[in-house]
């Protein structure tokens, strides 16, 4: 029984965690990697292990920041409230000289610049309530996709039958079910045409 009493001592040592990482995404040759946190890290305080992690991962990101890209982002909607807010929260981010917000309907989209990114969350049809109008945004994304090869979309939608109202491309690149509360999702990923690819084309 005594022997079962025993303290045990184990030592928490984010220099060798840092290390261990280095060796991982060194062996992993440049692909991304996961860090997963199982349980509370067998006793050993997750709390401590994901902040080192999270710092890591933030640190990682600044890194990855190139300042000789202009990064032009524009955000529409069609609730004059959110886009009121918006621009509060681009505001505090300081990102107010980067982010246009502009109140309009998908359908009024117009992407400019080359190899433009599409990121949205649509209604899931129960906020609109017109199931036309929500065809009519979908019929917008598919125009949009299939003038410009270099487009890329990603988008988030309850609807599963959404895929199929992409004619344009044949399938999303990706898929992965998550939840919006308690409300089953899609996200799903259309990768544009790399530059080189589009230009080698143009030139055939």
């Amino acid at each position: 029984m005594d022997k079962l009493l025993r303290r045990v001592w184990a030592e928490i040592d984010l220099d060798t965690l840092d290390s261990n990482i280095a060796e991982i995404k060194k062996a992993a040759g440049g692909k991304p990697i996961m860090a997963v946190v199982k349980a509370d890290a067998y006793g050993h305080s997750a709390d401590i292990i994901a902040k080192e992690l999270w710092k890591q991962a933030r640190a990682e990101a600044f890194r990855a920041i190139r300042d000789d890209v202009e990064l032009k982002i524009y955000g529409s909607d069609i609730d004059p409230k959110a886009v009121s807010a918006a621009r509060v929260n681009a505001s505090k981010a300081g990102l107010s000289d980067d982010i246009v917000i502009r109140r309009r309907s998908f359908e009024e989209l117009k992407m400019p610049g080359e190899y433009p990114v599409i990121i949205t969350n649509p209604p899931y049809g129960e906020r609109i309530g017109d199931k036309e109008a929500l065809e009519r945004i979908y019929y917008k994304m598919d125009r949009l996709l299939a003038k410009d090869r270099g487009c890329s979309l990603y988008l988030i939608t309850a609807d599963k039958e959404f895929e199929r109202s992409i004619r344009s491309r044949k399938k999303a690149d990706r898929r992965r079910k998550l939840y919006n509360g308690r409300i089953e999702t899609t996200y799903y990923q259309y990768y544009g045409e790399k530059p080189n690819k589009i230009q080698t084309d143009r030139k055939e």
